[in-house]
């Protein structure tokens, strides 16, 4: 155990005193800042631009020149010249545009048509879409006689299925589960292939390097491998315990900067006060359904998972890194352990429409798929035999993967100039050393 420990100890301490890791950890939650402040500073720098789009409406009472509201960069202005004469002026007197609106049929209202030289924005184009058809809607309803303030009180009803279980415990909203359990079954995929692939070169180097001959007269393979192991799974978890700290400073700052950008495109698309409501009534909501689900046992799932898969998946990396000698032959062996990461991931897009069906429950239970596939069923719900059952295997698997892994390691470390085959490595499995 000391040995393991010292090895343990070296791995860890050498990665994180690593620039690579330093800068990786602290660019990674800092690179999202970055995202979001150009987003932000594009979309400020692109609104400070005036523009003044003339509105020539042929309606009977010109009833859709009315609806649109100038905003602080945004000026629609009225005209009643002829239009083409418009056309051939429009630029001169120092429009941007030209918003034609003919005497349409309301029942199939057709020939709108914005006139210019340069194309409209997507923002512009959907504010000025939304007002000509609300105002074709408010036409319509008095048209059948239908109370106006009764039919925008009907339209404002929000119908939400409430999901219980069958003993009368709240469920968690799907919406909500859906996302989490799908950025649950993602974060556990990107670990395993980082975290393993880890581990995998540290191996081929020190293989390389001829180091691993010096370190094996003094400690036995099995516990080189186990050391390595572990020591870069803590410096996973101290990356992902150095995110979680930043990530709480970015949510905060994220808050702000989006708030800022709401307003600001509010005020580009002409949004209106019941717009904002109800997108603070839909904020609500989904903080309302985040207490629905169960936090404390997702952190609780997501930790085991994630070192019960990268235990399992970081020993087969690391004992065919030791079976590999050229780097070129890295690609064709680590193929098998690839494909079922992969799978779970299509398994994982697959069952999120369903959690609980047959190909969802047997998924989650094998050691190969589960580390991704159950941290996402746990967001919709899991009974507490599957969770455990699930556990049990994932524990035993790693155990396989370890005995595996160690009888190919124990060979392969210190074989070198040749190609080793899959053949090869199966007679290892079943040698007596």
């Amino acid at each position: 155990m000391r040995k393991i420990l010292l090895i343990f100890k070296r791995e860890y301490i050498t990665r994180v005193r690593k620039k690579s890791f330093i800068i990786t950890t602290l660019l990674v939650p800092l690179g999202f800042i970055v995202l979001i402040a150009i987003q932000a500073a594009l979309l400020s720098y692109s609104s400070t631009g005036k523009m003044r789009i003339a509105v020539k409406d042929d309606t009977e009472g010109k009833v859709f020149a009315h609806r649109f509201e100038d905003t602080q960069n945004l000026y629609f202005i009225k005209v009643n010249e002829p239009l083409e004469a418009l056309q051939q002026n429009y630029q001169r007197q120092d429009f941007d545009g030209i918003l034609y609106i003919p005497n349409i049929n309301l029942d199939k209202p057709s020939g709108i048509r914005y006139i210019s030289e340069q194309s409209l924005g997507i923002s512009v184009k959907s504010y000025v879409q939304r007002e000509i058809k609300s105002e074709i809607k408010r036409l319509k309803i008095r048209e059948f006689g239908v109370n106006t303030k009764a039919f925008k009180r009907i339209e404002k009803l929000n119908i939400d299925i409430d999901e219980q279980g069958a003993e009368g415990s709240d469920m968690a909203s799907t919406g909500i589960a859906t996302g989490v359990g799908y950025f649950m079954g993602m974060l556990m995929y990107f670990v395993i292939f980082i975290y393993g692939s880890m581990v995998m070169r540290s191996v081929m180097e020190e293989k390389s390097n001829r180091i691993v001959e010096v370190i094996l007269s003094s400690v036995r393979p099995f516990k080189l491998m186990i050391g390595k192991i572990l020591g870069v799974g803590a410096v996973g978890l101290t990356q992902f315990a150095i995110w979680i700290v930043l990530l709480f400073f970015i949510n905060i700052f994220m808050g702000i900067l989006i708030g800022g950008t709401m307003d600001l495109s509010g005020a580009q698309m002409g949004a209106n006060e019941q717009d904002m409501e109800q997108a603070m009534e839909m904020w609500e909501a989904v903080q309302g359904h985040f207490s629905e689900l169960p936090i404390g046992l997702l952190i609780g799932s997501l930790l085991f998972y994630f070192f019960g898969g990268y235990v399992l998946y970081a020993a087969l990396f690391a004992g065919l890194a030791a079976a590999v000698n050229d780097e070129s032959d890295v690609q064709t062996l680590t193929i098998p352990i690839s494909i079922p990461v992969v799978l779970a991931v299509f398994i994982l897009i697959a069952i999120i429409e369903n959690p609980n069906s047959g190909l969802a429950v047997w998924s989650s239970m094998f050691p190969l798929f589960s580390p991704i596939i159950m941290p996402a069923r746990i967001a919709f719900g899991v009974p507490t035999h599957h969770l455990i059952l699930s556990m049990a295997l994932l524990v035993l698997g790693c155990i396989i993967a370890i005995w595996i892994a160690a009888k190919i390691y124990r060979v392969g470390i210190l074989m070198y100039g040749k190609k080793i085959s899959f053949r090869e490595i199966g007679k290892w499995l079943f040698a007596n050393y």
